[in-house]
């Protein structure tokens, strides 16, 4: 049985698919180009950050509702959470670096590392690069390989949500602020290694979703926010990347993560809402 989509997140998914795509083109094509050098002062990678909190929501819900159907069954449960996960998104992965490899191999041509691909494909590409950017080891070419470090850590947090479900809501919580209490106060500069290990968008999905659960009386509270005004939010989100996250403020990248937070919280609210008068109206009829 597979659960209804939220269009509501579909829609902010491809808010923040757009805006990374324009980033990586600001990012190839600045040198060149007058309007791609005007979309690279916004840090539209910000996109990455929306996505994250739609995945931390999206995946701790998910994961939930499976083991929950079976609780006395929890590894079950979980091993077909992850036998899922493997199909959907390792299996695409090692294909796409296997391709990657094929190239590089018959073209002989400089690009990603051997230590790049098998950070690709072991999933550990955010630790490798972030240590990378940070002058710690050498790496190959960025723009061949180092898309990976945010597949990496989403990888990484599949393998943890079917245990997170195991948490009280209330100690799920708690400890999910306090790790964005650390974030926030730790130096983190783009591009350098704290930056690139940043669970802070997943974090705040997980709380989203653990509090939806359980339906408490704030979230009625949200504001709705459309999708034009979650593309303006985007907007501020990315302007405060670049001013704070350039100068190393850790506080940038969970001030990033709660904006979305509040944008994705809108979403999932609206979707409910819609859902409870489909049934009312269903009653009636």
């Amino acid at each position: 049985m597979t659960e209804p989509r939220l269009i509501a997140l579909d829609e902010l998914r491809g808010l923040a698919i757009s805006a990374v795509i324009l980033s990586h083109g600001a990012l190839v094509y600045r040198d060149d180009s007058m309007i791609a050098f005007g979309l690279a002062m916004p840090a539209l990678g910000v996109g990455v950050d929306l996505f994250f909190v739609i995945s931390g929501f999206v995946i701790f819900d998910n994961a939930a509702r499976m083991i929950a159907r079976a609780p006395e069954h929890f590894w079950r449960g979980a091993a077909a959470f992850w036998i899922r996960r493997v199909i959907r998104i390792a299996l695409p992965a090692w294909a796409t670096v296997a391709a990657i490899a094929a190239m590089q191999a018959s073209s002989g041509a400089d690009g990603a590392s051997i230590g790049d691909l098998a950070a690709a494909a072991g999933f550990y590409a955010d630790v490798h690069w972030g240590n990378c950017w940070a002058g710690v080891t050498s790496c190959g070419d960025s723009l061949v390989a180092s898309h990976f470090w945010s597949l990496a850590l989403e990888m990484q947090f599949y393998a943890l949500a079917p245990l997170l479900v195991l948490l009280p809501p209330r100690a799920l919580t708690l400890t999910g602020l306090a790790l964005l209490a650390l974030g926030a106060a730790l130096a983190r500069p783009a591009g350098q290694f704290w930056w690139a290990v940043r669970p802070d968008g997943l974090i705040v999905g997980v709380i989203l979703a653990s509090q939806v659960a359980q339906r408490p009386t704030w979230l009625a509270k949200v504001p709705r926010v459309s999708l034009a005004l979650a593309a303006y939010w985007l907007v501020v989100a990315s302007i405060l990347a670049r001013v704070l996250s350039d100068r190393g403020s850790g506080f940038g990248l969970v001030a990033i993560a709660a904006i979305f937070g509040v944008v994705v919280a809108s979403a999932a609210m609206r979707e409910q809402r819609s859902a409870g008068q489909g049934e009312c109206h269903a009653k009636a009829r």
